[in-house]
């Protein structure tokens, strides 16, 4: 799931927004599980 522009950043930077990504998808997840979301509410990749 990471995007080519990713590679511009430092890698730190690019870190921190790969794990930030992953928890927004964990955190959607587990609202799908709790009730109905939007699809691909911001996240992306999400179908």
């Amino acid at each position: 799931m990471v995007h080519s522009w990713t590679a511009l950043l430092p890698k730190e930077k690019r870190e921190r927004l790969v794990l930030a990504l992953k928890i927004k998808k964990d955190l959607s997840e587990i609202a799908g599980w709790v009730g109905p979301t939007k699809k691909g509410m911001g996240v992306p990749g999400q179908k």
